[in-house]
């Protein structure tokens, strides 16, 4: 069999290696595994920044706007944020005809119309979960796309916030 050495903080990679390609057959299934895991060693802080920068403009641009989770207890790719005084059903319309697409409070209570349960157990005030906003990145998503997240998410959120009042 063909040992593949990885450093250590790949550990679980080389037991893949070891395991599937003994028979000599799959090898190249676990050289793929082993290669998808250094990409997402590079991908995860990636995603990161994007999402850190993605949040940080919006905090910047507008009032009333919190991240839900302290980044260091985050996924890279979700973006969460709530929004005092906004209803997310009306920010998710206009988002989707900006071209955004966004999710409404937490991803367990997707689809639901009552703030969410996760979040009200996290001790978020009703009018903060009201405008619960998730956004996802992923591996496609470039500084452009978060650019023009930024340029619709703000104005859609002024424009709620306009007909609240």
């Amino acid at each position: 069999a063909q040992r593949v050495e990885l450093d250590d903080e790949h550990h679980d990679e080389r037991r893949v290696v070891d395991a599937v390609g003994r028979d000599g057959g799959p090898r190249e299934v676990a050289e793929d595994e082993v290669r998808e895991a250094h990409e997402r060693a590079d991908e995860v802080p990636r995603l990161a920044a994007l999402r850190d920068t993605l949040v940080d403009r919006l905090v910047e641009a507008l009032p009333d706007v919190r991240e839900t989770v302290d980044r260091a207890h985050k996924v890279a790719g979700s973006a969460h944020v709530c929004i005092r005084g906004v209803e997310n059903e009306a920010l998710l319309f206009l988002l989707d005809e900006g071209g955004v697409c966004a999710s409404a409070a937490s991803a367990c209570a997707a689809g639901a119309m009552e703030p969410s349960h996760v979040l009200a157990a996290m001790g978020v005030e009703r009018e903060w979960s009201a405008g619960a906003l998730r956004l996802t990145l992923g591996h496609s998503t470039t500084l452009d796309d978060v650019e023009r997240a930024i340029e619709v998410v703000v104005p859609a959120v002024q424009r709620v916030r306009s007909f609240a009042r």
